[in-house]
């Protein structure tokens, strides 16, 4: 309900045209919040704003007609006022009961702002960007939902996504944000990564760009029990949480990128260096791990670079001169083969 139309349904009640139904709502309503704020209010306030409430409802009855003497009649005589006196005592003790709740949230956080809940969708083809109270920035993929308020509380901030979104968190180590969607949440302290939780996709996936992100499946989503309490991702990782069977995986992103420097990347030389040392580089240089038989490869001596192409380039070039292959297992990269040991 409006407060436009929360006062008028009060006007109604205090003419006495209200329905029975509306009735028992104004006085349910106004007994709920008399027995909250009975307390937020020192004594001498609410001895104050009763006398002036009293006070303003003698004044309009002893004007009404057929009432004028209703200040001099014995206090019995208020049995007898008519049901309009009475709906006008009522709706004026609304008041007190409305002014005590907003004068004790406002004794409770005096700056606190109005907070309205935002909706926006993408109906457009290309991706939109929102900028969030906090400094945060939300890449909006088409098609796609994020619902978030205009101002975040004290302790945390969040939004709730229906679709997918690439998300630069302003960093804040007081209040987490997190990304609530049907089944899991996502929380960070300030990052960059991307989340895909369309309604009719199979997968709830989210992929880490920068920093660290815990991930957890929400309960009632699935068998709860046999699923990972929290998933913690790093550059490169992703969470893959599948619907239909409720099943989790950790895995990496299908294209990891640099989480160095591209200046740095491309000042990287080897000159007849051991394969090891150029894998070891590679991890540090992605933030990935490379797991290999190191009695395989242990002779293995190349020269080259690899500032330039993707890492899986760089690992085609490599796994070829020492006569090897990799496979992305889960959330490691696995080289194999015979080796430079082979005769």
């Amino acid at each position: 309900m409006q407060q436009k139309e929360f006062l008028q349904l009060l006007q109604k009640y205090k003419q006495g045209v209200c329905t029975s139904d509306e009735e028992a709502f104004i006085e349910k309503w106004y007994a709920e919040i008399s027995l909250k704020n009975q307390d937020t209010l020192s004594p001498h306030e609410s001895e104050v704003i009763k006398s002036r409430a009293w006070t303003n409802l003698l004044k309009h009855t002893a004007k009404s007609k057929g009432h004028r003497t209703l200040m001099n009649q014995p206090e019995k005589s208020f049995i007898t006022v008519n049901r309009t006196v009475y709906a006008i005592a009522a709706s004026l003790l609304i008041f007190i009961g409305v002014f005590a709740y907003f004068s004790a949230e406002q004794k409770q956080e005096p700056d606190k702002p109005l907070v309205m809940e935002k909706v926006i969708f993408n109906n457009t083809k290309v991706v939109k960007e929102i900028n969030l109270a906090d400094g945060s920035t939300v890449h909006l993929t088409p098609q796609s939902r994020l619902t978030f308020p205009t101002a975040f509380d004290k302790l945390q901030r969040m939004v709730s996504l229906d679709g997918e979104a690439f998300f630069e968190i302003s960093r804040d180590t007081l209040r987490p944000f997190i990304v609530n969607t049907n089944e899991v949440l996502t929380k960070v302290l300030g990052t960059s990564f991307t989340v895909s939780a369309f309604k009719n996709d199979k997968n709830i996936t989210v992929s880490v760009r920068t920093g660290k992100v815990s991930v957890t499946p929400k309960l009632g989503a699935g068998n709860t029990k046999e699923l990972p309490r929290e998933t913690i991702l790093t550059p490169n990782q992703k969470f893959v949480y599948d619907k239909d069977i409720h099943k989790v995986k950790k895995e990496l992103v299908d294209q990891p990128l640099p989480i160095l420097s591209t200046e740095y990347v491309k000042r990287i030389r080897f000159q007849s260096a051991p394969v090891r040392e150029i894998f070891e580089e590679l991890e540090k240089i992605y933030g990935v791990n490379i797991e290999l038989d190191e009695t395989k490869f242990a002779s293995c001596i190349l020269t080259t670079t690899i500032g330039d192409g993707s890492i899986r380039n760089r690992l085609d070039i490599i796994c070829e001169a020492i006569n090897a292959e990799y496979r992305f297992v889960n959330d490691k990269i696995v080289v194999s083969g015979e080796g430079c040991n082979k005769k």
